[in-house]
């Protein structure tokens, strides 16, 4: 009868050892949150503790660079912020749920940033393609050549005009009805500049065909600049026009050099800088191993 009473007693005391209370996470909804969490941690296996310290700091940060977890301790832990949806869903899970949370939570974010690198990949290019189209028809337009210029001026109404003769050839595929120009001139004695107009300058129902060449001619008086007593004879030896072609359009009005986007290049650098960034971020977290609450599951507890 006792032989019998101390084999029970024996073995109730290796089935309570057995069944020791597995730790729980309180997340601390009424009270103070580091003060739970360093109550949980402390009651972990030396193998737990930093894999369950990084898994929560994941879960708050979501964080797929590797690197960023690497010397990361329970002094970290204590400073993360967690939404009062996720305090509610950490709470009362042990170290295994914890874990098996943020793989779960883990594998949902990378097919996000997966998606999100796509997503990026299109705007890329598509605004490479809406550049390369301002860069063709940029290079379309320098294909209309003005050549042979001869400039006389006159007097008129206390006014200086400028009268413009020039050769204009159409070397692109495009029918030109119309262009854009600006004209400033240049003192050659004292090298100041005058202010710059714009001006278009309409063929009318003369529009030039493509590979067609034509004398044009046009008058400016707005911005010649009167030079005191200067007879105008003089101006043509004294004056040096400078003569830009701003913009052209076909006939049915469109513009060769598109009107340009301010931000699109820095758009577009933008764009490849946080395609490179997420790309390097999902090509480090590939291999789940460099993270230690990944690592954990392929790690038994005798092999440390």
């Amino acid at each position: 009868m006792f032989t019998s009473v101390l084999l029970f007693l024996l073995f109730g005391l290796q089935s309570c050892k057995r069944q020791k209370p597995v730790p729980r996470m309180s997340s601390g909804m009424n009270a103070d949150f580091s003060t739970h969490l360093e109550n949980f941690v402390n009651q972990l296996s030396d193998r737990e503790r930093t894999p369950v310290i990084h898994a929560l700091i994941f879960l708050a940060r979501e964080d797929l660079d590797p690197d960023f977890y690497e010397g990361k301790t329970m002094a970290d832990a204590r400073q993360i912020k967690l939404s009062d949806e996720l305090r509610y869903r950490l709470n009362d899970l042990s170290a295994e749920q914890i874990l098996s949370l943020s793989h779960t939570q883990f594998n949902k974010v990378h097919r996000q940033k997966t998606k999100e690198l796509q997503e990026k990949k299109d705007i890329l290019a598509k605004s490479n393609r809406r550049l390369e189209g301002h860069l063709d028809a940029e290079e379309m337009l320098y294909k209309i050549k003005f050549t042979d210029f001869n400039y006389s001026y006159a007097k008129v109404s206390g006014k200086v005009t400028a009268y413009v003769k020039v050769r204009v050839a159409n070397n692109t595929a495009k029918k030109v009805s119309m262009f854009n120009y600006s004209i400033q001139f240049k003192d050659r004695l004292t090298d100041q500049y005058f202010s710059k107009v714009q001006r278009p300058k309409s063929f009318g129902s003369r529009i030039i065909l493509p590979g067609e060449e034509r004398d044009i001619a046009f008058t400016v008086t707005s911005n010649v600049p009167l030079l005191g007593s200067l007879p105008v004879e003089q101006y043509k030896s004294r004056l040096e026009p400078i003569f830009i072609l701003e913009n052209a359009f076909d006939e049915q009005g469109g513009a060769f050099r598109k009107i340009p986007d301010a931000t699109l290049t820095e758009s577009i650098k933008n764009l490849k800088a946080e395609v490179q960034f997420l790309e390097e971020v999902l090509k480090k977290s590939k291999d789940r191993k460099k993270f230690t609450f990944w690592k954990i599951l392929s790690t038994k507890p005798d092999d440390e």
